[in-house]
């Protein structure tokens, strides 16, 4: 008998887009199907893996739904294995929350067709893992993660390694063949004896158990029937492996069971993210480029993530508490549009311009529902609007964990007609507190013969437009000073007064609060100065400006590159100003000449210059400590990457950033790689913050939608934030134009001084504070049950909100403790808890809480996950 086991796995790296547009690779998709089930009915032994998603059944059964029957009985039977995800995401430019709705559809979906999943996050093209992935699949009681990219594939390498996750949870990985990748059985069916014997010594050089596992098939590849032949055929060859065709489940029981035999410290463990750049092996890079690849999408999912979880579902959630029906049917169709732009070669950017479109109209769907149900619930709540003398009430909305303030931007209306019959009277709009207080505001923008907000509205009679919709209105856009509590609302009453708003000045070169001063000097550029810590900072936000004649996947440098870095100091900007007691705004408008594109064979730019027009719109409000900025960029250039460069003068070695679930660090100080297949870079992916401090000083930039960054050893801690990259390829025959991200542009950061004694909790509560949209309400004075300022949930302790929803009749919070110590969180929700329980992330109770009325307090470890589930009584309703 021989020494070694292969276990043989029949299987398809499923792309639902690429180099082909989704419903070109469903054509594929139903033709190799419909031959898959042909071959499952011929051959009783025949197992294929479907690549650990679900997605391609519904894509499948919409074009051939008579097929259902066939389908299922083989899912059923363990023929097909699908799961655990629905689809194979990209990890670093997703919202942890993402990546658990993730799970939790691709599991529903195997245990609605009567299957297991595969007991693996089975990730074998993903561009690198999370920290807490570990404690992700644990969470769905995984514990197993098969993965190919992200290791280095290092001499060290085994098959069977461990992987422990920030938190200290381990998963057992396994690592496809690093040589080829996930087709190792594939490309040596038809090699040489030769070939053949020298692969079968990698295989056993590579196994701690002699448990092997090897995999038929590749990106898009049809089941063969042959697969016996293949095995017997290397059967012959192989003198100490015999081969066979198998199953995961068999493969992954028989691998356990040789490793509870041998000594855990013997396994190769790796800890945190793995973004280590590959040293030799294929298809195995990391890629350095899908971060800031058609940033476009990137915004547009951010922008969803929020909407969905941090605003949608929470008002869903209070709405149902009060009688509203629970819109979890439309939730699940907005996640169902916003998954399916989650596929690695989907939200990464590499793929064909079809392909990105079609995204775009994805998000646009799973926007529009998000929004249409927040205003539903919105207009649900039964808020007592209701106060002496009141003729009109704006309620504004705060979804963000904490208080908004002291300053806070919304919309309120007046009908036109009669703001017009006010001005000849000598009044004007104006804002007033419940004991009748006038609040002062200043005017952003104002908008005229706009409808009401929402048009259309449920009550209990009918679903239609708003009663008093048709009157024509003006939109008053304001910064106020007004806190509003976090997770609830504040209404106000809309009146008027003789007092005009707050005045405006044009004047000044700089703007100020409590925190901090910035503006701009001629000989320091743009300066920024941080009064609690008496620190500045000089010669921020200069825009660099270098070529890239790469692709999707990649910045890659012409071999001959011309940097640009614009010296505010030599060309200054044209600054304008608009400063009032709440809120000042700086203005610099610049005109960037650029080379146009890359010469001939891409070695150097071209000497042709591209005028690019760019705005640079600072923000700073009372009593706010980060500075916020918009860019508007109008790109007529091709093929380059501009980034903003913050220099701060820190010492540290490393630099921070967010990913799902946590807060890592990074050394500065590269590998030397001399001899690698990769380079490492001095950038990578984050997903909401990047930040460099020392003890003394250093700077957070907070981003909507721009997810790389990063600081270089020998920069003086200059940290970098890509805003876009430019680039055109050639796929498959198809060159790709919206990738060069040509026209008008807005990208949106805000800074945030800080040091190295900075909470990642607060911080990342911060950014999401500055992230949510706020909505408010403007309505006539209505009856209610609840108050007219009213918080439904306050979390207090070191931990960020990641979810609140309704489910199975009660509410599911799931918060995350980002910090390396642990901290006691303390939750009140808006009635008394009648029981409650922390549970793992698929909903299954781990511990009963005892609730103290309508609060509860639980620990929150070190970099842990906590989901805790409640049901209520009934509020007032």
């Amino acid at each position: 008998m021989k020494k070694y086991r292969m276990h043989v796995l029949c299987h398809t790296h499923w792309d639902r887009e690429w180099y082909q547009p989704f419903q070109e690779f469903r054509m594929r998709l139903v033709w190799q199907v419909q031959r898959l089930l042909d071959l499952l009915e011929r051959d009783p032994d025949y197992v294929f893996h479907f690549d650990g998603s679900t997605v391609w059944i519904r894509d499948f059964l919409d074009i051939k739904p008579r097929e259902s029957e066939r389908l299922y009985k083989f899912i059923r039977e363990g023929r097909i294995l699908i799961g655990p995800w629905y689809v194979m995401p990209d990890e670093f430019l997703l919202s942890g929350e993402s990546l658990v709705r993730d799970l939790e559809k691709g599991i529903g979906i195997c245990r609605s067709a009567g299957a297991a999943p595969m007991p693996a996050g089975w990730v074998t093209d993903v561009f690198g893992h999370v920290s807490q992935l570990p404690q992700i699949l644990r969470g769905f009681g995984i514990d197993t993660a098969v993965l190919h990219r992200g290791t280095g594939a290092g001499s060290r390498e085994k098959q069977e390694m461990l992987w422990e996750g920030a938190d200290g949870s381990r998963v057992l990985l396994i690592k496809v063949f690093p040589d080829t990748g996930y087709q190792d059985f594939l490309v040596k069916r038809f090699a040489s004896d030769e070939d053949l014997l020298q692969y079968e010594q990698r295989k056993k050089d590579i196994s701690l158990t002699g448990v092997l596992f090897a995999l038929d098939g590749n990106d898009h590849t049809p089941a063969r029937g042959d697969v016996r032949e293949a095995a017997e055929r290397m059967n012959r060859v192989f003198t100490d492996i015999e081969c066979f065709p198998s199953d995961f489940f068999t493969f992954i029981a028989e691998e356990k069971q040789a490793l509870s035999k041998i000594d855990p410290a013997s396994l190769v463990l790796f800890r945190g993210e793995l973004r280590n750049a590959s040293e030799q092996g294929m298809w195995n890079e990391l890629f350095n480029g899908i971060a800031s690849a058609r940033v476009n999408l990137k915004q547009r999912n951010d922008r969803c993530e929020y909407l969905l979880t941090r605003i949608t579902e929470p008002l869903n959630a209070f709405a149902a508490l009060y009688g509203n029906e629970d819109q979890k049917d439309f939730l699940a169709k907005a996640w169902t549009y916003l998954l399916q732009n989650h596929p690695h070669d989907s939200i990464v950017g590499c793929s064909q311009d079809q392909i990105h479109r079609d995204m775009l109209y994805r998000f646009d769907q799973s926007e529009i529902i998000a929004d249409a149900l927040a205003w539903e619930s919105i207009c649900s709540l039964p808020i007592n609007t209701q106060a002496p003398g009141r003729e009109r009430a704006v309620t504004v909305f705060n979804l963000s964990a904490t208080a908004s303030g002291p300053v806070t931007h919304f919309e309120f209306d007046a009908p036109m007609k009669e703001v017009l019959d006010k001005q000849k009277q000598g009044l004007t709009p104006a804002l007033f507190d419940d004991d009748g207080t006038e609040i002062e505001y200043d005017v952003e923008s104002v908008e005229t013969g706009v409808w009401g907000k929402p048009f259309v509205k449920k009550t209990a009679d009918a679903y239609g437009v708003r009663e008093d919709v048709w009157v024509e209105r003006v939109r008053h856009t304001v910064a106020a000073r007004v806190s509003v509590p976090p997770l609830g609302y504040k209404t106000l009453s809309v009146g008027w007064s003789k007092n005009a708003p707050i005045p405006t000045s044009p004047v000044g070169s700089h703007i100020e609060n409590e925190y901090l001063s910035f503006g701009y000097e001629d000989d320091k550029g743009f300066v920024l100065c941080d009064k609690q810590r008496k620190v500045t900072y000089e010669g921020l936000f200069q825009i660099e400006d270098c070529g890239d004649k790469g692709t999707g996947w990649d910045h890659v440098y012409p071999e001959e590159d011309t940097c640009i870095v614009c010296d505010y100091t030599v060309d200054p900007p044209e600054i304008r100003s608009r400063i009032s007691a709440l809120s000042g705004t700086l203005t610099a408008g610049l005109c960037l000449r650029l080379p146009r594109e890359l010469s001939d064979g891409e070695i150097f730019r071209s000497e042709e210059p591209a005028d690019c027009h760019v705005t640079l719109e600072f923000t700073l409000d009372s009593g706010c400590p980060y500075l916020k900025t918009v860019i508007r960029i109008h790109n007529s250039a091709k093929n380059h990457r501009m980034r903003l460069l913050f220099p701060t003068g820190c010492g540290s070695d490393r630099y921070f950033a967010d990913t799902a679930f946590d807060v890592v660090m990074r050394d500065l100080r590269l590998p030397d790689a001399r001899g690698w297949k990769e380079q490492p870079m001095p950038w990578g992916p984050f997903k909401n913050v990047c930040g460099i401090v020392d003890k003394k000083r250093g700077l957070a930039v907070m981003t909507k939608g721009l997810c790389e960054g990063g600081a270089e050893e020998g920069t003086d801690g200059t940290l970098a934030v890509t805003l876009f990259r430019s680039f055109s390829e050639t796929l498959y025959g198809k060159h790709t134009r919206d990738s060069l991200m040509l026209g008008d542009l807005t990208l949106e950061l805000a800074v945030l001084p800080t040091d190295a004694s900075v909470s990642f909790a607060d911080l990342l509560n911060t950014a999401a504070a500055w992230k949510l949209p706020v909505y408010s309400y403007t309505s006539a004075p209505a009856p209610g049950t609840l108050p007219e300022t009213h918080s439904f949930a306050r979390i207090e302790g070191g931990a960020v909100l990641s979810s609140l929803r309704a489910k199975d009749g009660g509410l599911e919070i799931r918060l995350f403790n980002p910090d390396s110590a642990g901290s006691t969180v303390r939750l009140s929700l808006p009635a008394e808890i009648a029981e409650a329980c922390l549970t793992d992330l698929s909903g299954r109770p781990l511990k009963s809480l005892r609730p103290e009325g309508s609060s509860l307090s639980f620990e929150a470890g070190a970099k842990e996950i906590v989901t805790v589930f409640c049901r209520l009584r009934e509020p007032r309703r």
